[in-house]
């Protein structure tokens, strides 16, 4: 028979899946348990796009919230997870992203999540994490034989702390609705986050459709790239997300989305810099970007279950914004289960995307400049595994890791692993 990852929406076994939170180029660890589901936004377009769902959404294995689950009054279930973000700059010197600076960067991140019943209707979840982060480029802002005036302390590492607090109900109808409220904060950046999700089931309840509006409000003190303090900023960005999951016959599903969203204020990351190039030699200025930003990013996937403990998916995604870039994205998969209690998942991902309008090498300086290499034109080849065990049905632990290959050699490997108990 099928695996669960085939089984109908209203009960099917959520696969974890990576999301990503941006602050630089950071990256959200956090992989979705069943009702799990974090949301992130990222500024690198190579990543994968934000759920539709508030945090602490129950959901089936494509994030879609699960409408017609009973909660259990009461602690539900505890979760712990580990995760490492590392991108390594290898290159020579001359071809790795950004050719005059060091973009070496370590994440990790360690997170619990707790979830409560209030009645057979109703639930809370808060999700709770930590950042810690040594990047080549806070250690370069804070080295004083470089930059004799700066104004940081010297330190090579940064650190990010985060709380989300969502509630989810079940509606009349076969519909259910959620919200979340959070923050995150690191000493030069302050974010406050809230949005909400409506999901509903078709007549036949084997379609499940989910809407939702996310907003993330951030102050931002702007520290440049020779430690400099240069007062501070706001950003804004807001996200509309819509989902159509259809389970289309006893063998295969499919799902379809679409995500717009909006992004104000002050967009780059405050320590980029960019090299000017000119007569008398290299001269170090601040990245200068647009202060707004329209995202449209539309993806979609199939899955079958091809042989007995076997089923295969194909997913893309196209990306396009109004600063020039556009992505995208292919990836094929393949889900085994192994025994009755673990199920592994093997996947692999092109994806390719051009360069920002304000990216590149610059002889004089100009409104908008930024060698960033998240903005400029590259493609790349990720390979991952990861194992996902089950207790009495139910999934207790995962872990996975992910090799990204990328043509400015900027390689970087993203792994995780959790465990849930469940009550």
């Amino acid at each position: 028979m099928p695996l669960a990852v085939l089984a109908p929406v209203r009960e099917a076994v959520v696969v974890a899946t990576e999301s990503f939170f941006s602050k630089g180029t950071r990256c959200l660890l956090i992989a979705g348990f069943a009702h799990l589901a974090v949301i992130g936004t990222a500024q690198s377009q190579e990543r994968e796009p934000a759920k539709a769902t508030s945090p602490g959404a129950k959901t089936n294995e494509y994030g879609t919230p699960i409408t017609s689950a009973k909660e259990k009054v009461g602690l539900q279930s505890i979760a712990f997870r580990l995760g490492l973000y590392s991108k390594d700059d290898s290159g020579d010197g001359t071809s790795a992203g950004n050719p005059f600076l060091d973009e070496d960067l370590t994440v990790i991140q360690p997170s619990m999540i707790m979830d409560w019943g209030l009645d057979d209707v109703s639930a809370l979840s808060v999700t709770a994490q930590y950042d810690w982060v040594s990047s080549a480029s806070i250690e370069r802002l804070s080295d004083r034989t470089t930059f004799p005036g700066t104004q940081q302390s010297g330190a090579s590492g940064d650190f990010y702390v985060g709380l989300d607090v969502a509630y989810r109900r079940q509606l009349n109808n076969g519909m259910r609705g959620g919200g979340h409220v959070g923050f995150g904060k690191e000493y030069d950046y302050l974010s406050v986050g809230l949005g909400g999700d409506l999901a509903w089931e078709g007549p036949d309840r084997n379609s499940t459709y989910s809407a939702s509006l996310n907003g993330y409000f951030d102050s931002v003190d702007l520290i440049r790239f020779n430690g400099v303090e240069t007062g501070s900023d706001n950003r804004t960005s807001l996200a509309g997300t819509f989902k159509w999951n259809r389970v289309l016959d006893s063998a295969s599903s499919m799902q379809l989305g679409v995500t717009v969203s909006n992004q104000s204020g002050f967009l780059g990351t405050p320590y980029n810099s960019v090299f000017i190039d000119e007569v008398g030699g290299l001269r170090e200025v601040n990245e200068v970007l647009p202060d707004s930003r329209m995202r449209y990013s539309f993806y979609g996937s199939y899955r079958r279950w091809v042989m007995e403990g076997g089923a295969a998916e194909i997913a893309t995604r196209v990306y396009n914004d109004d600063w020039g870039i556009f992505g995208l994205s292919l990836e094929p998969r393949w889900y085994q289960q192994v025994g009755e209690d673990l199920l592994m998942r093997f996947r692999y991902r092109y994806y390719d995307q051009s360069a920002a309008d304000s990216f590149g090498l610059f002889s004089a300086e100009e409104p908008y400049m930024t060698q960033d290499s998240e903005l400029g034109d590259f493609n790349s080849h990720t390979v991952g595994v990861r194992l996902i065990g089950y207790r009495d049905g139910l999934q207790g632990w995962d872990a996975g890791l992910d090799y990204v290959m990328r043509s400015d050699e900027l390689d970087h490997i993203v792994a995780s692993a959790g465990y849930l108990w469940t009550f």
